[in-house]
């Protein structure tokens, strides 16, 4: 939208010096000619300072502005959480760590395990769905980055007892060391969605967000992703 005015005004402007141009070219500039050129100035300038207001006091930038607040509010809570993935088998176990940092999640991407399926505790599924279904009710959160939250709404859930330890990789946060396996984890009802995939679509859902930025932004957005 400020791009659209600055482009409006440049163009008037160009027409206005035109317009000069030409009276000041074809007459003697004479009291007449300063006349005109007088009321051609104000004229010009009157609809600049109208072309301001209106864009001051625009509905559109309240709206704006609303939709930017929620999405750097999403921004900072999607980045507070650090989660870990835990890969158990018959052998051994371990954890990984994952920050929701787009180069640290971008080097994840060579872990191992990428095609295990994602399970999660109520603990990590209730704190998940009270940090992000918010955002899928609030009419200000932009549509594309709504869709690109879609991964992170599992509502559909179903337990893992019938899948062995050694198919999945159970999510969960820090504050839940020490790690108890014996409670209940669910899986996802499509059973198709992967560490690989889960990583990518956080990597994904990042980019959605700084892009939303910069296309709404008159400059780079240089921020911490």
């Amino acid at each position: 939208m400020a791009k659209r005015f600055s482009y409006l005004i440049i163009i008037l402007s160009v027409l206005f010096l035109t317009i000069i141009i030409f009276l000041i070219k074809e007459s003697q500039f004479n009291t007449t000619t300063v006349k005109d050129i007088t009321i051609t100035s104000c004229s010009f300038f009157t609809l600049v300072l109208a072309i301001l207001l209106y864009d001051r006091f625009d509905y559109r930038k309240v709206v704006f502005q609303k939709k930017l607040d929620i999405v750097l509010k999403l921004l900072v809570d999607l980045k507070s959480f650090t989660f870990y993935g835990k890969y158990v088998n018959a052998n051994y176990d371990y954890n990984i760590g994952f920050e929701i940092d787009r180069n640290s999640l971008k080097k994840q991407l060579n872990s191992n395990h990428l095609d295990k399926i994602i399970s999660f505790n109520d603990n990590y599924h209730n704190r998940l769905y009270e940090k992000i279904s918010p955002y899928f009710t609030n009419p200000f959160l932009p549509k594309e980055i709504q869709k690109g939250l879609q991964f992170l709404y599992m509502r559909n859930n179903h337990s893992i007892n019938h899948i062995q330890d050694a198919e999945v990789i159970r999510l969960f946060f820090s504050d839940e060391l020490p790690f108890n396996l014996d409670t209940l984890w669910y899986i996802e009802s499509s059973n198709t969605i992967t560490l690989k995939s889960y990583i990518q679509n956080y990597i994904s859902c990042l980019d959605i967000i700084e892009n939303w930025i910069n296309d709404h932004s008159n400059i780079k957005a240089d921020l911490n992703i």
